[in-house]
């Protein structure tokens, strides 16, 4: 299985039920389990991937709901918000409450247990990023800028520890960023944020509570990344899509995951990512990265333009070479043994090795190259001259 997942078989895998090696079978999780007496926090829950995962709780299960923002009922998303939730059968309450102060965030506690309906669960979601934040390094922002950005994370999260230390929760869910974990330079102070409030979730697992900080990739259909128009940059920094739905599903299961603590959700590509972020090239992203050399990079020319610039022989034979040895790659043989006129199935190519090949030769080519029209490839004789039109025209 390891081999197929890699790409690295040949033909098909026969897998015997041998008594000597049992398979070890992942049972899934049981759904969460949540008290419908009980009160759910969900602290940014009245808008973006706060409200998702407010909508979530409530199809899970949860009847009553506090989601907190700073300007509670009067956010823009509040009504709609409300609306939904009750929809499902659950009861939502909007505060208006600014977890960074302790005073406000103890009453919202407070506010809840006058309800009757015991606090059970936590989920902080707030965050504060503005125009100015999403492009400054460190040194570019003043004590004001850097106090708005981390305090919702480290204060906020804090402070919700210390109240709720003495209370059965069913969990603590604290809402971090796939920045606490490659770096941004842009967003600097937001990751550092994020790396307190995990601090916060590790010393609650210390202490043998419940604890679980999930650091987010971009949400794709709401929240900050989707109003600010981020996904397809995102998308080009090698961090693909992430609905809400898909979410807020893994998120179910991780918090029915006793060891679960800090973990990264997303749909990464860590090769790509790591062009632009150097701190994926540390060591402790070598598992996801592929093996040095394994695809060739050509880094000290820019194939593109030399095969916009030759004339048709040798950019033909440019392109050829680049399409063999990527194919070589993938299939994991030398470029000589690869025959320009047998079909690329035939050499071994089937349909998880031809979406590598498609990712490397668009990298490489900078043109789309669909996975079907691979898998079924006369050959790369055949293939080559339409990766040449296609690098030409820019496609």
């Amino acid at each position: 299985m390891a081999l197929l997942r890699d790409s690295r078989h040949i033909g098909k895998i026969v897998i015997t039920l041998d008594p000597a090696e049992p398979v070890p079978v992942r049972v899934p999780r049981p759904p969460v389990a949540l008290d419908p007496e009980a009160t759910y926090l969900v602290t940014g829950g009245l808008g973006g991937f706060g409200a998702a995962t407010a909508l979530w709780l409530a199809r899970c299960g949860a009847r009553r709901l506090a989601l907190a923002s700073r300007s509670g009922a009067a956010h823009p998303e509040a009504g709609a918000v409300l609306a939904r939730i009750a929809e499902e059968g659950a009861l939502a309450t909007a505060y208006a409450t600014d977890i960074t102060d302790p005073e406000a965030t103890r009453e919202l506690v407070a506010a809840i247990d006058a309800t009757g309906h015991p606090l059970r669960g936590v989920v902080n979601a707030a965050m504060v990023l503005d125009d100015v934040l999403d492009d400054a390094t460190a040194v570019e922002l003043d004590d004001e800028r850097t106090h708005a950005v981390v305090s919702p994370k480290l204060d906020g999260t804090a402070h919700l520890d210390r109240l709720t230390r003495d209370r059965p929760l069913d969990f603590f869910v604290f809402y971090s960023s796939i920045s606490a974990l490659a770096g941004n330079l842009r967003q600097s102070i937001y990751a550092a944020g994020n790396l307190a409030g995990e601090a916060i979730i590790r010393r609650r697992r210390a202490a043998g509570l419940p604890g679980l900080a999930v650091q987010w990739c971009a949400i794709s259909d709401t929240g900050y990344a989707d109003r600010a128009g981020m996904v397809d940059t995102m998308r080009r920094a090698g961090f693909g899509e992430l609905d809400s739905v898909t979410a807020t599903r893994v998120l179910g299961e991780l918090i029915s995951d006793p060891d679960a603590d800090v973990v990264m959700v997303g749909n990464t590509d860590w090769a790509q990512t790591a062009k632009l972020l150097p701190a994926v090239a540390a060591p402790r992203f070598t598992e996801m990265l592929p093996a040095p050399g394994a695809y060739p990079q050509d880094t000290d020319r820019n194939i593109p333009e030399l095969v916009r610039s030759a004339a048709e022989p040798e950019a033909l034979a440019l392109v050829t070479e680049v399409l063999v040895s990527a194919l070589a790659a993938v299939l994991h043989t030398a470029p000589e043994r690869i025959d320009p006129d047998t079909r690329l199935d035939q050499l071994g190519l089937e349909s998880l090795m031809a979406a590598e090949l498609s990712s490397v030769l668009q990298r490489r080519l900078d043109c789309v190259v669909p996975t079907m029209e691979l898998a079924t490839a006369a050959g790369v004789r055949q293939l080559a001259p339409r990766l040449l039109g296609r690098v030409r025209r820019g496609v």
